[in-house]
This record gives C-alpha cells, sequence and structure tokens, in this order.
C-alpha cells in the first residue's frame, strides 16, 4: 500500500512538472518562431518568412509580435488582405503602434484602397515619427496622388528587342500563281512577293506626361519612336513615330478620354504611310473586379511613294470588359468586340475599301510577385468591296493571332519579356494567304518621376 502511495506522490510530481514546463516550452518555440522570423525578415526573404509564419497564424493570432512580422511577411509577397487582418490585430492591442500603422497603411495602397492608405499615413504623421519615417512616409502619398491623378507625373521608356521572324514581309508561300482575267496562265512572283524569314533587332523609345487640371479633369500626352533592323532583308525594315495629346475626365465611376493621334510609318527608311485622327473611349468601373469600355477611332490613312490611291479614312468601334478575379495569382481575364469600315477615298479603287469585324481575347496571371504570364488572340474579317482585277472576285480575309508571353521584373524599373506570336491569314485571293511567326524576347527600362 505505501510502494502504491509512493508511487501515485511521484506521478503526481511528474504532471505538475510537466504542466509548469508546457507554458516555458511552448513559450520558447514561439520565441524560436518569432526570431527566425525576424531574421528571415531583415535577410529580405520575405516568401521563406511568409511560408514559416502562415500556418501558425490560426494558434497565434492575437499575439502582437507575431501579428505584426505576419503582416510585414503578407505584405511583401503581395498578399494584402492577409497583411491588414494581421496588422489590425496589431492595432487593436498597440493603437499607438506607429510602425505598425505604417504597414498597413501600405497595404490598404497595394489593395487600391487610396482614402484609406492616406488616412493611416496621416495618423502616423500626427505623431511626430523620426525623420527618415516622414521622407518614407511623404513618398507613398506623392505615389498615391499620381496615381488618383492628383499630381503630374512624366514616364518614359528604353527598350531593346532581339527576335526571329519567319516572314518579314507578311508573304504568300507561293512562287507562281494563276491569273484568271488572262484565262488561268500562270505568273512568276518576284523576290518581294516570295515569304523570307530572318532575324531582327528593334530599338524603341517613348515617353508620357499626366497633367491634372483639377480632380476630374487632365492633360494628357505622349511620344513613341520605334526602328526595327532585319538581318539581312532590309526592304523590310520598318520604323515608326507617333505622338498624341487629349484630356481625360473622371466623374465618380465614369472615365472619359479624347485623344488626337499622328502616327508615320516608315518601310526601308523611306515615309510609307501617315494615319491621324481622334480616338474617344469611355471606361466605367462597376466594382473593384469589374470594367466596361467602349470606344470609337476615326482616322485617315495617307500613303506616299506614289501610292496616294490606296488612301483612305477608317472608322472603328468598339466594346470592351475586364474582369480581375480573387486568388493568389491575381488572374486577370478581358475580352473586345469591334467592326468598322475602310473607306477608299479614290474613285474606281472599291476593291481597295473594306468592312471589317473581330475580337480579342486574353488574360495574365502573377505566378510569382516578379513573374507574370500573359496569352491573347485575336480574329479579324476583313470584307472588301469591289473585284480584284486580276483575279475576277471580291477578296475575303480571315486573319488570326496567338501570342504567349511573360513578363519578369529582375530589378526595379527593368523588365525582360519573352514572347512567341502567330499570325495566320487565309484569304479567297491566294497571293494574301499567308503564315508567320515572331519569337522575340526584350529588355526595358521604365522612368518615372
Amino acid at each position: 500500500m505505501n510502494v502504491l502511495k509512493n508511487n501515485a506522490f511521484k506521478l503526481k510530481q511528474c504532471l505538475c512538472a510537466v504542466l509548469i514546463a508546457m507554458p516555458v516550452l511552448t513559450l520558447a518555440a514561439e520565441t524560436a518562431v518569432v526570431d527566425e522570423a525576424t531574421r528571415l525578415i531583415k535577410a529580405g526573404d520575405y516568401q521563406a518568412a511568409y511560408t514559416l509564419l502562415e500556418p501558425l497564424e490560426s494558434e497565434n493570432a492575437g499575439n502582437p509580435k507575431f501579428d505584426y512580422l505576419f503582416g510585414i511577411a503578407a505584405l511583401e509577397v503581395r498578399q494584402a488582405t492577409r497583411a491588414v487582418f494581421a496588422l489590425e490585430r496589431v492595432l487593436a492591442i498597440e493603437p499607438q503602434n506607429a510602425q505598425a500603422r505604417s504597414e498597413i497603411a501600405k497595404a490598404h495602397l497595394l489593395l487600391g484602397e487610396t482614402d484609406t492608405a492616406k488616412a493611416e499615413f496621416n495618423n502616423v504623421l500626427e505623431a511626430s515619427p523620426p525623420d527618415d519615417v516622414k521622407v518614407a512616409i511623404n513618398k507613398f502619398m506623392t505615389q498615391i496622388d499620381k496615381a488618383t491623378g492628383n499630381a503630374t507625373t512624366f514616364s518614359a521608356y528604353l527598350e531593346g528587342t532581339i527576335g526571329h521572324d519567319s516572314n518579314t514581309g507578311s508573304a504568300s508561300d507561293l512562287s507562281t500563281v494563276a491569273l484568271p482575267v488572262f484565262g488561268g496562265a500562270v505568273a512568276d512572283l518576284g523576290k518581294t512577293s516570295l515569304e523570307q524569314s530572318d532575324g531582327f533587332a528593334t530599338l524603341a523609345g517613348g515617353a508620357s506626361m499626366n497633367m491634372p487640371i483639377n480632380k476630374q479633369v487632365a492633360l494628357l500626352g505622349a511620344v513613341n519612336v520605334s526602328n526595327k533592323m532585319n538581318w539581312s532583308e532590309s526592304t523590310y525594315n520598318l520604323g515608326s513615330f507617333d505622338y498624341s495629346a487629349g484630356v481625360r475626365f473622371k466623374q465618380q465611376l465614369h472615365t472619359f478620354t479624347v485623344l488626337a493621334q499622328d502616327t508615320h510609318t516608315y518601310v526601308d527608311n523611306d515615309h510609307f504611310r501617315r494615319a491621324y485622327g481622334l480616338t474617344g473611349q469611355w471606361q466605367y468601373d462597376i466594382d473593384p473586379t469589374n470594367q466596361v469600355s467602349a470606344y470609337v477611332q476615326q482616322n485617315r490613312l495617307h500613303y506616299y511613294q506614289g501610292q496616294s490611291i490606296r488612301d483612305a479614312d477608317r472608322t472603328v468601334l468598339g466594346l470592351g470588359f475586364a474582369h480581375a478575379f480573387a486568388g493568389d495569382m491575381s488572374p486577370i481575364a478581358y475580352v473586345s468586340l469591334y467592326g468598322g469600315k475602310e473607306d477608299e477615298r479614290a474613285s474606281h479603287v472599291a476593291h481597295l475599301g473594306h468592312d471589317l469585324y473581330g475580337f480579342r481575347v486574353g488574360g495574365q496571371l502573377a505566378v510569382k510577385p516578379k513573374l507574370v504570364l500573359y496569352a491573347n488572340s485575336s480574329f479579324e474579317n476583313r470584307n472588301y468591296g469591289g473585284e480584284e482585277a486580276l483575279f475576277l472576285k471580291s477578296r475575303d480575309d480571315d486573319q488570326y493571332e496567338l501570342t504567349l508571353g511573360a513578363r519578369y521584373l529582375p530589378y526595379r524599373a527593368w523588365t525582360i519579356r519573352p514572347q512567341l506570336s502567330y499570325i495566320k491569314n487565309n484569304s479567297n485571293v491566294s497571293i494574301y494567304d499567308f503564315d508567320r511567326y515572331l519569337a522575340t524576347v526584350s529588355l526595358r527600362y521604365d522612368f518615372n518621376w
């Protein structure tokens, strides 16, 4: 009996020791996690910190140290909603925590909640933070003003591209063609009418301006230039220069934009075509994830090098819809429909004018914070208005295009963009039948001030 009593007493002692030690062990484990997360965040490895803390959120929610670190990690891996929840828990316990308030302001900014972000930043500024914090917050406030159109912004870019074009002149793969007007006689096509592949390099650059007049109205301006240089087939070297100016008007969820545009195209360094006119666009934000738009374009096309017979007036109207899905990869999808007409200006050349309609569809996925995959495709039908003299029938084309690509941001302001495109034109007039592949890699640097 005494042995049993002694064993029971020892068991009670062990249980008491375990119960006393459990909080100490738990606290030690929590401290180890917080220490490791702090180390990872200081090292800039936010993804590792988020991966470490995320499974432990439910059992540690309400611990200000844990919530603050989890909020920072979530914010840096663009999990802004999770960051807001974690940092709100910190502020519920420590309302004077200026660092947490500054971080939650950044999270609201990432979510597009600019008014809330400004309010939180102002709360931090009212607490008289250190000068370096003031400087950082003022930079964010300037970003908000620029993002909401309340400050003048300037931007520019430089871009270099190398690639391969399987059909530089969008030519048919035929070497001969039968001519119905001559009873089906066969004619040889010249070299410039044959399909030719080549490598190329492109240099491009541009600049734009957004100058608000007030909260509703802003003046816009942009200029762009590019030059595609083929390694061998210089006949198809292609250059362009365009500039635009206009005005944007915002009224609650509606945005109206009107732009005057002028585009000059050069082939083998010779002025080939000028297209100038007006574009009007309306956008409506249904909610934070859905947007509809409509636009109308009116352009006059003028051709040089003795080809003024091709001059035309082109009108296009279109509708669009875009949706941002929920999810870690921030998927976005869009679709647009359009139709129009290209009216020839010269008489007796109805075969050069055409009616057109088509659609575009595409989307993107942010598979990582610095990597976005995208894809888009399009279809366009062109029904020409008159009979082709040599082929004794009116031309009708169906053109398809598919593009796959990625945008990778290795460093701030730098973008690497590999892209693969395929174009297929089906025509009832054989010399206009063609297909074309383009494989490119671009390197771009953006300037913003």
